[in-house]
């Protein structure tokens, strides 16, 4: 299939095409990398680090692109395809080749970038983070969950310079703490889905924050977390939440959940292991049909987002 590209080609996707590989690459990036602005190769097993370089230099023109799971890329390669026309690129599960250094090439070159996707790339930290705030200005959606090096002070600098921001994902980032809701609460009013799942050092304090700041606040994945009822009341009245997700929520009692119905907007609830909530609540909170509870933990949640490719 690859043999046959189109030189005037200027969206592909190979994700899991298992037979591709460097010599793809190599391909895609002399034959229609002048006009290629969306590509897409998830998981593909036998792309290494010398295909990733042909593709950076032979797609100049690349505005979107994503390489999640593909584990065989080293860092030296990411940085050939951080180039200044890319708007989105996601690179989740790419452990070796995502780093502080790599996150700091991206916003020194990437000002156009929008959307940046890095789950489980642990050796990312607050200097790459800070890097990237001051240089991509522009950014809408960041998911670095489980990147648990970033630091307050990360968050801090994200919050000063990203006010777009509109869709952000910190789930299992150890550091994200009162004071980092009460930055991202103030510095970015536009914030609409926010997943602070398994933050433990986020209290009912942080949330109160959240609930009373980010009135634009349409989806919030919150599990094994410490929100309580007093943040859902807050929630209900003052946001307009359409998704809400407490799994594994200690401090969430049938007060919380009643509260909900009152807001009037709440489509989606994600309820398990409540231990606190009483199925009377729950069926109260179903009555007529328009909120779906759905029995979903942390181990299975993804945010709402919208493919590159």
């Amino acid at each position: 299939m690859v043999k046959h590209l189109h030189r005037q080609l200027s969206l592909l996707s190979l994700n899991g095409s298992t037979g591709c590989g460097d010599a793809a690459a190599k391909l895609i990036g002399s034959k229609c990398g002048g006009v290629l602005t969306r590509l897409s190769l998830d998981h593909l097993s036998r792309l290494t680090s010398t295909g990733l370089r042909d593709i950076g230099k032979g797609c100049p023109s690349l505005q979107q692109l994503s390489l999640v799971g593909c584990t065989k890329i080293d860092s030296e390669a990411m940085k050939c395809v951080a180039h200044s026309s890319l708007t989105s690129l996601a690179m989740d599960g790419c452990v070796a080749a995502v780093t502080d250094e790599v996150i700091s090439e991206i916003g020194a070159h990437c000002a156009m970038l929008s959307r940046l996707r890095v789950v489980r790339c642990q050796q990312v930290g607050s200097q790459g983070i800070e890097a990237l705030a001051m240089g991509c200005r522009r950014l809408v959606h960041l998911d670095i969950r489980n990147c648990n090096l970033v630091e307050t002070r990360g968050f801090a600098t994200l919050a000063s310079c990203c006010a777009q921001l509109k869709h952000l994902a910190v789930a299992g980032c150890k550091s994200f703490d009162d004071d980092s809701a009460v930055e991202i609460s103030v510095g970015c009013p536009k914030l609409e889905h926010l997943d602070v799942s398994e933050c433990r050092q986020l209290t009912p304090s942080g949330f109160l924050e959240i609930g009373s700041r980010c009135l634009e606040l349409r989806s919030l994945f919150a599990c094994a977390t410490c929100i309580s009822d007093g943040t859902l009341v807050v929630l209900s009245g003052a946001c307009k939440l359409e998704e809400l997700v407490v799994s594994e929520c200690e401090l969430v009692t049938d007060v919380g959940v009643r509260s909900l119905v009152d807001s009037g907007s709440l489509k989606l609830l994600g309820i398990t292991h409540a231990i606190r909530v009483s199925a009377q609540a729950l069926e109260e909170l179903q009555q007529g049909g328009r909120i779906a509870i759905i029995p979903v933990s942390y181990t299975h949640l993804t945010l709402p987002t919208k493919r590159i490719v």
